[in-house]
């Protein structure tokens, strides 16, 4: 005798396909997450690109070469709030590197000379220069630590300025040639004193996309800290020793 068996159903049930549903959502999650975070770095990189790009690694040359300079009296270090000129490497060999705003261009300018050229008052012009990058401002402060009221301070200037070298600014007096001893005596004198500032701050500000953004780098100067760190122990040992003397008597 024959028997007639009815076919199986072969749906899915409920929880297979609630199964099925989530694994498919845990994928098109991760697909999501993938492509958004590919997004975002394609925005960032965007973004760093032109004016913004230029004026972060311009500062970061500039905060480089600041920290390598090189302490040499016929090249002097020269500060003013909105131009710096030092000793560096140029090219094989040495020379004047200044950074300072084109206000024409509304560029940073970056001026490389020669030792010849540094040190030759006529030539003092002349030189290589290299428009970095578009700001809109560029300001330079300089630290110091005054020895006689043993503090520290930020300058707009560098030499520090006296004040009778201010005053006689203001009434326009224009100084005497110095004699040949005066020279020798201002020479002698410079070697004493300190012809590099601890460090240099530099202020700038560009715009990217119409938003006007500020950076700040602050150069702090190896050599010139390490001579002033030995100074000071110096100085401390000296005061010891007087202390130590005076409680003897």
């Amino acid at each position: 005798m024959w028997t007639i068996r009815e076919p199986e159903s072969k749906g899915f049930t409920l929880i297979e396909l609630t199964v099925a549903a989530a694994v498919l959502a845990m994928i098109a999650l991760a697909i999501v997450a993938t492509f958004a975070s590919g997004l975002r770095v394609y925005y960032r990189l965007r973004d760093f690109g032109g004016a913004r790009a230029d004026a972060l690694i311009s500062l970061e040359k500039m905060e480089r070469e600041i920290r390598n300079l090189y302490d040499v009296t016929e090249v002097p270090f020269r500060g003013e709030a909105k131009k710096l000129s030092f000793c560096g490497a140029v090219g094989s060999g040495v020379g004047s590197i200044c950074y300072y705003m084109d206000s024409g261009s509304k560029m940073l300018a970056r001026r490389e000379q020669g030792y010849p050229y540094a040190i030759l008052k006529p030539l003092s012009d002349k030189g290589t220069v290299t428009k970095l990058a578009p700001i809109e401002k560029l300001e330079f402060s300089y630290y110091d630590y005054d020895y006689e009221l043993k503090i520290y301070e930020w300058l707009d200037h560098w030499p520090k300025k006296e004040p009778e070298e201010e005053e006689d600014a203001e009434l326009g007096l224009q100084k005497k040639i110095p004699t040949a001893e005066e020279k020798m005596l201002l020479r002698e004198t410079r070697r004493k004193t300190k012809l590099v500032p601890l460090g240099v701050k530099v202020k700038m500000s560009y715009n990217d996309n119409g938003n006007i953004v500020e950076a700040a780098r602050t150069a702090f100067i190896p050599m010139v800290l390490s001579a002033h760190t030995a100074r000071l122990a110096e100085e401390a040992a000296k005061e010891k020793e007087k202390t130590e003397v005076g409680e003897t008597e």
